[in-house]
């Protein structure tokens, strides 16, 4: 039988440690005040807002805790995937970004 969970806090990018994670973005343009989350966020790529295309950095990253224990033994959990907005994805034009990974 396995045990699904999902535990984690928001930390601000600067302090984010790990790689990449879901990422929390507020457009900085004047004009827009567009915000989005994304679960292909890295602390070192922007994304594009699909309002104004304006790049901006992750204003804060989750730092998650998945796990699922099966029989004992902590595997990775799996997060279900939506579409990808490649075409706006800093890590995507530089290779960088997981989805081309999975």
């Amino acid at each position: 039988k396995c045990v699904r969970g999902l535990e984690g806090f928001w930390v601000l990018a600067e302090n984010f440690e790990g790689l990449k994670s879901f990422g929390r973005y507020m457009c900085d343009n004047q004009n827009c005040s567009n915000t989005w989350l994304s679960a292909h966020a890295f602390p070192r790529y922007k994304q594009g807002c699909q309002m104004c295309e304006n790049e901006i950095f992750p204003c804060c990253l989750w730092y998650n805790t998945p796990r699922t224990v099966c029989d004992g033994e902590t595997v990775p959990a799996r997060v279900c995937e939506k579409h990808h907005d490649t075409a706006r994805c800093e890590a995507c034009r530089h290779g960088a970004c997981s989805i081309f990974q999975i």
